[in-house]
């Protein structure tokens, strides 16, 4: 458990000389790696995140490390993550209120277009009432609007 718990770490500084070492050492199932993966994710490592995906091949945890990314708008591991084809949807909700959090219109209008090509047009909708509620009173809201209707194809006035 103390090697996960060093290669979690060693992800979100971004040192990926550690994250080869300690797995030199001893290999850690993969499964055990989704939380390095969101680590290096969250703080913007995009390298750290292509060593874990493609080299050491994680495979769990994409969904989490998207909404991590979305969470301090890391355009390019969002991107980088979405075009592995490893999501499920399962935690569009979690990215898309990060994105708006982050008041990065191009971090919400990616999250959009990967939760329209992973979720069914019901969900969408529901995903869109629920990102312009949350961002009641945040400086995003006005930009939001026209993102929103946009990506979505539909109208915000129900």
């Amino acid at each position: 458990m103390q090697r996960v718990i060093r290669i979690e770490a060693a992800c979100a500084r971004g040192d990926i000389e550690m994250v080869k070492l300690v797995l030199s050492m001893q290999p850690v199932r993969h499964v055990l790696l989704q939380g390095a993966l969101s680590n290096a994710a969250f703080s913007g490592h995009l390298e750290t995140v292509s060593y874990l995906a493609e080299t050491v091949g994680v495979t769990f945890g994409h969904d989490a490390a998207f909404a991590n990314a979305a969470a301090n708008a890391h355009l390019d591991i969002m991107h980088y993550i979405a075009m592995l084809g490893r999501m499920h949807g399962r935690c569009m909700e979690w990215a898309l209120m990060s994105a708006v959090d982050s008041g990065v219109v191009d971090a919400v209008r990616l999250v959009i277009v990967t939760a329209m090509a992973l979720l069914p047009y019901d969900a969408e909708r529901s995903l869109i009432k629920k990102a312009w509620s949350h961002s009641d009173g945040k400086p995003i809201r006005s930009q939001l609007y026209t993102v929103l209707c946009n990506s979505m194809r539909i109208s915000l006035l129900w």
